[in-house]
């Protein structure tokens, strides 16, 4: 199961609204969202990554992060991650 926050479209913090991700202060899009597991992470990456090389699309952010998630994942049968 894929979580996300729901949100009706762009967020733009109000101007009096200080964030700071170092103290977890995200701000309302993030307030009811759940955090993703490594392996769904996982999951998400390498079902961009085809379109991504295809167009010459693969940042080094991109790349790392999926060696990572790959590294670290515990689970790796995609019926047990969406369970």
């Amino acid at each position: 199961m894929i979580r996300a926050a729901k949100r009706p479209g762009p967020y733009r913090p109000r101007a009096e609204e200080t964030l700071d991700a170092g103290k977890l202060e995200l701000g309302e899009v993030f307030q009811d969202a759940e955090c993703l597991l490594i392996s769904e992470v996982k999951v998400l990456l390498e079902a961009q990554y085809e379109s991504k090389k295809e167009e010459k699309n693969l940042t080094d952010v991109y790349t790392k992060t999926l060696e990572y998630v790959q590294k670290f994942s515990r689970y790796t049968n995609r019926d047990t991650i969406k369970e």
